[in-house]
């Protein structure tokens, strides 16, 4: 199951070396991938911050999240990329923002950066597709009162847990 960290984006750093000591009997070692993904050996993990905040997912497997933050944004510069399904689904920021997030957590676990899926993924329905075909592994959100986290695994299922 993966666990869900929350801290303010100043408490990052200090609550990603806790936990990851937590994880991996004090031996923090943040090294990154090829495409650029930290990981630690006896973790896995990944973070994303918005508005000051921050989360932090931790796995039993190699985990993607992202977090937005409702802010009252414009979307439709972005909304180009999204299939008309899509758009057709997309009624306010927050939809946005759901369509935007399981795109990014996705590509993140993957350990690639957004822009190299963004024509090629489509987000309908609760189901994320890539090039048509329902990706395999699981995208879950966690609604806060302003912000939307998406959360990609192989299996799904996740806690809040407290740092």
């Amino acid at each position: 199951m993966t666990r869900l960290y929350f801290c303010s984006e100043e408490e990052r750093e200090s609550a990603l070396h806790k936990l990851l000591a937590r994880e991996c009997d004090g031996q923090v070692k943040i090294e990154r991938k090829e495409g650029g993904k930290p990981f630690c050996s006896g973790a896995h993990f990944n973070i994303s911050h918005s508005g000051g905040r921050c989360v932090i997912a931790i796995s039993g497997g190699e985990v993607g999240v992202d977090m937005e933050v409702l802010c009252g944004r414009n979307c439709s510069a972005v909304l180009h990329s999204f299939s008309p399904r899509e758009r057709a689904e997309i009624k306010d920021e927050r939809d946005f923002l759901i369509h935007w997030t399981a795109r990014e957590a996705y590509a993140k676990f993957l350990g690639e950066g957004i822009w190299k899926y963004a024509k090629r993924l489509e987000f309908c329905g609760g189901t994320l597709y890539l090039d048509g075909s329902p990706v395999e592994q699981k995208t879950e959100f966690c609604h806060l009162q302003n912000a939307v986290v998406a959360v990609c695994t192989e299996s799904g299922g996740y806690a809040v847990c407290e740092i």
